[in-house]
C-alpha cells in the first residue's frame, strides 16, 4: 500500500527563519552541544514599536537522559528592542505534569536597567509566566538577555519521557496588552528525543495515540463535530535535526470494522469511509509541525463496533517513512441516542482554524445554536481592528459549519502576510480567533 500512495513532501530543509540569520549551517549540530543558541523569526501580534524584535533561546542542559529531579535550564534573549519598560514571558510544556517547579532570575539587560521582577514564575496547569517592569526611567533597547529559567522535572519522568518546553509569547511593554505581544513561530526546547543509547534522534515520525479504544458516538452524531464520545484526534509529527518539520503529511484511513467512519477535520472536506473502504488524503501541518485529523464513528447495521487502521507517511530522499495507529470503537450505554436536537450545540462556538498558519486557504469550525434566530455576521479584521473582509451577514441554519477563507480581502484583493482575526457575531454574542497568514 505504501508504494501506491501519492507521494507528498514534508519541508525538511532548515526552517526559513534560520536562513534569515544565516544559521542554516548550525542545524546539524545545533542540539548536540550542551550550550546552543537558536534565533527564531517571530510573528508580531501588533507589537507596537517592538514589531521588529527577534527572540532567541540559549539552552544549557543536556538533550538526553533527563529524569525526575533534573533541571531544564534555558535563557530568553531579545534583539532590536525599543523602549521596552515591561516584559512578560510565557511558556508552556508537554506532558502537562512533567514540570513540578520553576524558578527564574533577571538577565543582565533588565538588571542593568533597573527592571524588577516582583514575583517568581506563576504556574497554572502546564503554563508559566514571568514578568518584570521598570519603576524608574530604565528601558530596554537593542539586544539583551531577558531572563534565565530553571524547570524541575517531576519524579515520574524518565529518560524515555519526551519533554517539550515551548516559548509561547513575549510581551514587551509599555503595557501588557495584545498590541505588545510577539509570538515565535517555532521556539522549543526538546528533551529526551533520543534513542536507547542516549543519542539524539536523527529523524523520527511520530503518530499519537498509537492505539486507542473508545465508544461509538450516538446514532446520527458521527458526522457532527460536537465532542461526542467517538471523536478521536490523531497527531503526526516528523522530528529531524532537533525541530519538527512543517509541510504535508499523507494520511490513509482503512475502515476494518462494521460501522461508518467520518473524517471531520484535517482533510479538505468532511469525508465518509464506509466499512471495507480506504480513504487517502493530505493534511498540512501547523507551524509547530503538528498534522492533525479528527475521526468519529457511529453504529453501523446491527449496531456493531468500528475499527480503523490509520497510516501516515512522509516522503524523504531515501523513500517513504510511515507510522500507524489503530482505533477501536465499541458500543456504549448511550450509543443509540437519537433526535436532531441532541446534535445541535447549545451556544455559539468558534473553533480554531486549520491549518494555522496558512498560505492560501484556511477553515474555521463554527457551531450555530439551535435556539438562535439572530442574524449571523462574520468578518475578517486586521491587527488595527479594521474590517478587511465581510464574509457573511444573514441567517445561518443551526448546526455545525466549516467556514473557508482564502486570504483575500474586500474586492478579492490578495492580503499581505500577517496576523488577522476571524470574528463571528450573533445577537449579543461575539467570538474571535487569531490566525496567521504566511505568503
Amino acid at each position: 500500500m505504501q508504494n501506491d500512495i501519492a507521494k507528498r513532501k514534508v519541508l525538511l530543509n532548515p526552517p526559513f527563519f534560520l536562513h534569515l540569520f544565516g544559521l542554516e549551517f548550525l542545524v546539524p549540530r545545533l542540539f548536540f552541544a550542551l550550550t546552543a543558541l537558536a534565533i527564531y523569526a517571530c510573528q508580531p501580534a501588533g507589537a507596537g514599536e517592538n514589531a521588529g524584535v527577534e527572540l532567541g533561546i540559549l539552552q544549557s542542559s543536556a538533550p538526553c537522559g533527563l529524569k525526575g529531579g533534573d533541571l531544564i535550564e534555558f535563557s530568553v534573549l531579545g534583539r532590536h528592542m525599543v523602549n521596552a519598560r515591561q516584559v512578560l514571558i510565557t511558556f508552556s510544556w508537554q506532558p502537562e505534569n512533567a514540570i513540578v517547579g520553576a524558578s527564574a532570575t533577571l538577565g543582565d539587560g533588565p538588571r542593568d536597567k533597573g527592571l524588577l521582577a516582583p514575583f517568581p514564575p506563576q504556574i497554572e496547569a502546564n503554563r508559566a509566566e514571568f514578568g518584570m517592569a521598570s519603576f524608574s526611567e530604565g528601558a530596554l533597547n537593542g539586544e539583551a538577555l531577558l531572563a534565565n529559567f530553571s524547570l524541575e522535572l517531576a519524579p515520574h519522568v524518565g529518560p524515555e519521557t519526551r519533554v517539550e518546553i515551548w516559548l509561547e509569547e513575549v510581551s514587551l511593554g509599555p503595557s501588557f496588552t495584545e498590541r505588545d505581544i510577539i509570538r515565535p513561530l517555532q521556539a522549543a526546547i526538546l528533551r529526551n528525543y533520543c534513542d536507547t543509547s542516549d543519542q539524539l534522534l536523527e529523524d523520527a515520525l511520530f503518530v499519537s495515540p498509537e492505539q486507542t479504544d473508545t465508544f461509538l458516538s450516538p446514532a446520527s452524531k458521527g458526522e457532527a463535530l460536537d465532542q461526542s464520545s467517538g471523536e478521536v484526534v490523531l497527531r503526526a509529527r516528523f522530528f529531524q535535526q532537533g525541530l519538527f518539520a512543517v509541510g504535508e503529511f499523507n494520511w490513509i484511513i482503512e475502515n476494518q470494522g462494521d460501522s461508518p467512519i467520518y473524517i471531520l477535520a484535517g482533510f479538505e472536506n468532511l469525508t465518509l469511509v464506509n466499512p471495507g473502504q480506504t480513504r487517502e488524503d493530505v493534511a498540512l501541518s501547523n507551524y509547530r509541525g503538528d498534522s492533525l485529523i479528527l475521526l468519529d464513528s457511529e453504529p453501523g447495521p446491527g449496531h456493531k463496533g468500528g475499527k480503523a487502521l490509520v497510516t501516515v507517511c512522509v516522503e524523504l530522499e531515501e523513500g517513504l517513512r510511515c507510522a500507524s495507529s489503530s482505533i477501536t470503537w465499541a458500543m456504549g450505554t448511550t450509543t443509540i441516542l437519537e433526535g436532531s436536537d441532541l446534535q445541535l450545540p447549545q451556544q455559539l462556538h468558534l473553533g480554531q482554524n486549520y491549518p494555522n498558519p496558512f498560505n492560501s486557504t484556511t477553515i474555521f469550525p463554527l457551531f450555530v445554536p439551535a435556539a438562535s434566530g439572530s442574524i449571523l455576521q462574520i468578518d475578517i479584521l486586521n491587527t488595527s481592528g479594521q474590517v478587511v473582509k465581510s464574509m457573511w451577514e444573514e441567517h445561518l441554519r443551526p448546526g455545525h459549519h466549516l467556514i473557508r477563507w482564502d486570504g483575500r480581502g474586500s474586492e478579492e484583493r490578495i492580503l499581505a502576510s500577517g496576523l488577522y482575526f476571524f470574528r463571528v457575531r450573533q445577537g449579543f454574542e461575539e467570538r474571535v480567533r487569531p490566525m496567521v497568514l504566511l505568503r
